[in-house]
């Protein structure tokens, strides 16, 4: 579980602790008895009860006359006030531990999705994907499965998708080529269209193909990655192919490019 999680789960925990220890206090005063008052300065810190009641003192000795009923009526009240204070801190203690409940059930939930598996469908058109895909499973993260889709028609669109395009010319044109038999990019739920550089890392392009999209609405919501990938160094280190593996984890985890 998430360090994050702990840390608030377990401060919402002391707090419930010490609301159920504060409760039992308050059930054990007497409010007859005047030392009712050392608890209000705490019970107004929690509360922030507006008026602060006194109980008048009575000195029989010089105020003979003095009502008992008077005195029984301002105990009632300091009685009353106090249930009212308990009330309030129960519901309060409830709905802390609610709020406990909620996140242990959320950090759950996070913690099952962190390690579930990742189906990537991954196609291209002429099928030439059996090395590349090898060589990209060994770089991606253990829980990425790749699926090699043979037909647009199998394509399930509510799963992440990786188009191959094999740059050979011109990025529009080798695009426009991979994309040819798609109706809708729009109906993935997620969409990444890598581009295989079959160079060598000092014949490689330094400026990244998702800048030269970037004002082209129909990839505003699409992925644009980088490889570099030939028969001799396959997957091989370099500037691009780090950059993809971050970009590729990204996509994996992520809805929307980022």
């Amino acid at each position: 579980m998430d360090k994050n999680y702990e840390d608030i789960l377990e401060t919402l925990k002391s707090h419930s602790e010490r609301n159920s220890h504060f409760i039992t206090q308050l059930k054990q005063l007497d409010p007859s008895n005047q030392g009712y008052m050392r608890y209000w300065n705490s019970i107004q810190n929690r509360l922030g009860r507006p008026k602060k009641p006194t109980l008048k003192q009575h000195d029989t000795s010089t105020n003979p006359d003095s009502p008992q009923s008077n005195q029984t009526e301002e105990v009632n009240t300091v009685h009353d006030i106090i249930q009212d204070i308990r009330q309030r801190i129960q519901i309060l203690d409830t709905e802390t531990e609610q709020v406990v409940q909620r996140l242990s059930d959320y950090a759950r939930v996070v913690s099952e999705k962190a390690g579930e598996s990742t189906v990537v469908q991954v196609y291209e058109r002429d099928g030439n994907t059996a090395e590349f895909v090898t060589a990209l499973k060994n770089r991606l993260p253990k829980r990425c499965i790749p699926d090699v889709i043979e037909k647009v028609s199998e394509i399930d669109v509510n799963k992440p998708l990786i188009i191959l395009c094999q740059r050979r010319s011109r990025l529009m044109p080798d695009i426009n080529y991979s994309l040819e038999l798609f109706d809708d990019l729009n109906s993935f739920t997620r969409l990444a269209i890598v581009i295989i550089h079959s160079k060598e890392g000092h014949a490689l392009p330094t400026n990244s193909s998702q800048g030269k999209l970037d004002d082209d609405e129909k990839f505003k919501n699409i992925w644009i990655i980088d490889v570099a990938f030939t028969n001799v160094l396959k997957f091989y280190d370099c500037k691009m192919n780090n950059e993809a593996i971050t970009a590729l984890e990204n996509f994996i985890k992520n809805d929307t490019p980022i």
